[in-house]
């Protein structure tokens, strides 16, 4: 079916998306990648970025647990609920896993598209094209999420030797920050879709989803007696792209890449 018309209103979610990192064997007997105490469920999306000796399996695709995963391995399919990809020799590589952090009560999205102006002019009249050459995205959060920031940012809490009455303490302000960490970002809403040939209505749930790009964190936020305090910024730089954050291809992309898309529910 054909994208509709959409009327877009509200936000009712917003994740992060980074890509965690996990060195991994494969076992031929029994088609096993094995990963000590991995939490993974059927259905969870995972790229291998190197493989050695194992075949049967290749870099940067995407592959889906699947059956009943074991608490140390699991099997993998090329499709969710598929069958098990054939592992031939044992071997060992690096895998991909796709995290998404929710960023609870966030509040809303700023696009702002970061153009360069081409401009025509004589004969008494004048042209512009606008060619957009990147794209920002910021998201705040009304939510002081230490847990998401410290997974995101992949900081450490300190427990020990802190100053009196505190239990634990999380530290900010330091490069990785600044620096940024590859991800992506989602955000969903409410839209109403409008058929473009028959004119019929319904409500959908709408996802506005920048696929890659390098994730910073603003300041502190303030505090004031009686209000609520300030908030957490979060912006992702985006690049025009043809892979998510894993390393794998996106379904149907422009070969030329993108830098994002609008999804229906």
């Amino acid at each position: 079916m054909a994208p509709g018309d959409l009327f877009t209103y509200e936000l009712t979610d917003g994740k992060v998306q980074i890509a965690e990192s996990d060195a991994v064997t494969f076992t031929d007997a029994g088609d096993l990648v094995g990963l000590v105490a991995h939490g993974l469920i059927a259905g969870t999306a995972v790229a291998f970025s190197s493989i050695t000796t194992t075949t049967g399996i290749t870099t940067s695709t995407k592959y889906y647990v699947i059956g009943t995963p074991g608490a140390d391995s699991f099997q993998i399919g090329a499709t969710p609920g598929g069958s098990a990809v054939v592992l031939t020799g044992n071997g060992s590589g690096v895998m991909k896993t796709l995290a998404e952090i929710d960023l609870l009560y966030a509040n809303k999205i700023e696009i702002e598209a970061e153009e360069q102006t081409i401009t025509w002019a004589g004969d008494g009249q004048q042209r512009s094209v606008y060619v957009t050459r990147g794209m920002t995205a910021t998201l705040p959060t009304d939510c002081l999420s230490v847990a998401a920031a410290a997974r995101i940012f992949n900081k450490t809490p300190v427990t020990a030797n802190l100053p009196a009455g505190l239990t634990t303490m999380t530290y900010f302000g330091e490069p990785a920050e600044t620096g940024g960490v590859s991800a992506g970002l989602w955000a969903e809403g409410y839209a109403i879709r409008r058929n473009a040939i028959s004119g019929a209505e319904d409500r959908i749930d709408m996802r506005l989803w920048i696929m890659l790009g390098t994730l910073t964190l603003g300041g502190a936020p303030g505090l004031a007696t009686g209000e609520k305090s300030g908030q957490m910024v979060y912006k992702l730089g985006a690049v025009r792209s043809t892979v998510d954050v894993t390393g794998t291809a996106l379904p149907g992309v422009p070969s030329g890449g993108a830098f994002y898309a609008i999804g229906e529910k």
